[in-house]
């Protein structure tokens, strides 16, 4: 039973992540990335951005990264008629060589009578 929800578990995972341009990295097939943004749900609406700073992103890494940066903070927003969630930013990290996950995600009931955009963006060390 363990094994057969831990075969769910990272098959949900990657449906989450996605598939870059570039195919699958070792991490993305253990169920994880470095970078990523997801959208989830209908009824309630669920958007998150995470980011590894140790990471050097990658040509046809996807998300609109930008290749050979590295990630010093995330932001995603969702709006929907007079709904604004204003840019909800993960921490700052303070270094490259950091290899701590930051993670942030919001959330908001969904109104099907309104036209609900979200979106996400990058922060990089300079």
């Amino acid at each position: 039973m363990l094994k057969k929800l831990g075969i769910t578990f990272l098959g949900l995972s990657l449906l989450t992540v996605g598939v870059g341009a570039s195919g699958l990295t070792p991490n993305e097939a253990q169920g994880m990335s470095y970078n990523g943004f997801a959208k989830t749900g209908t009824v309630e609406v669920k958007a998150e951005v995470w980011f590894t700073p140790s990471w050097k992103v990658a040509n046809g890494a996807g998300y609109k990264l930008k290749p050979g940066k590295y990630v010093q903070r995330a932001y995603v927003r969702i709006q929907e008629g007079d709904y604004d969630s204003g840019r909800q930013k993960t921490k700052r990290a303070s270094s490259k060589k950091d290899k701590n996950q930051y993670f942030k995600s919001t959330s908001k009931w969904n109104n099907p009578a309104k036209t609900m955009k979200v979106n996400y963006g990058w922060e990089y060390f300079k």
